[in-house]
C-alpha cells in the first residue's frame, strides 16, 4: 500500500492509472503485486482514510474515481518511508520502496536517514566480520559458516550501496529537493 500512497502522492490517479503506473515502474520484477491487489488496497486505503475518491465525468467518457492522497495517508507516508530507509533487513524490498520514493521525504532528510544507515551498517558489518573470524576457527559444520558469511556479503553489499547513494547525494548537492 505505500506504493500505491506514494503514486498517489506523487499524482492524483484513478485505479487504471495506478496499475499503468506500477506496469511503467516495472515493480512486478521486485515486488509482487497483482492488478486485483492494486484495486483492493485503493478501497482499503480508501476506508483507512488515508486517501479519498472524488468521480469525475468528462464529456462521453464513462465516470471514474480520482484518488488523492490525505493529510493522514501523506503522514503515514513519510513515516513508512522513513522506517524503510532506516532500518537493515535482509529482505531488501522496503528499502528499494524508500529508495524509489525519496521525494516524499525530501533530499536533505534522505540523506541524514542514509547517513545513519551507513553508520550502522559499518557497526554491523564489522560485528558480522568478527563473528565470521571466531566460527571460522572452530570446528562447525560448514552451512554454519557459510551462513554467516553470507549474512556479511548482503550486509557488506547494503552498506555499499548506502554509501554510493550518500556520496552521489554530496556530489549533486543542492540539485533537488
Amino acid at each position: 500500500m505505500t506504493i500505491l500512497s506514494a503514486i498517489l502522492w506523487e499524482n492524483p490517479s484513478n485505479g487504471y492509472e495506478i496499475v499503468k503506473k506500477l506496469s511503467v515502474m516495472e515493480i512486478k520484477h521486485w515486488y509482487n503485486i497483482a492488478e486485483s491487489t492494486v484495486y483492493a488496497s485503493i478501497k482499503m486505503l480508501e476506508k483507512k482514510g488515508n486517501i479519498e475518491g472524488k468521480i469525475e465525468k468528462k464529456s462521453n467518457m464513462p465516470p471514474k474515481t480520482i484518488y488523492t492522497l490525505t493529510l493522514k495517508g501523506e503522514t503515514e507516508l513519510r513515516e513508512t518511508i522513513r522506517e524503510y530507509l532506516q532500518k537493515f533487513s535482509y529482505d531488501t524490498v522496503d528499502f528499494t520502496i524508500g529508495v524509489f520514493f525519496m521525494p516524499v521525504i525530501g533530499k536533505q532528510e534522505f540523506s541524514s536517514i542514509i547517513e545513519v544507515r551507513c553508520k550502522y551498517l559499518q557497526k554491523y558489518t564489522s560485528h558480522l566480520s568478527r563473528q565470521y573470524e571466531e566460527i571460522s576457527k572452530q570446528k562447525l559444520p560448514e552451512n554454519v559458516l557459510y551462513g554467516v558469511k553470507y549474512s556479511l556479503d548482503i550486509a557488506l553489499v547494503n552498506l555499499e550501496n548506502a554509501q554510493k547513494i550518500l556520496k552521489s547525494l554530496q556530489k549533486h548537492e543542492g540539485d533537488y529537493d
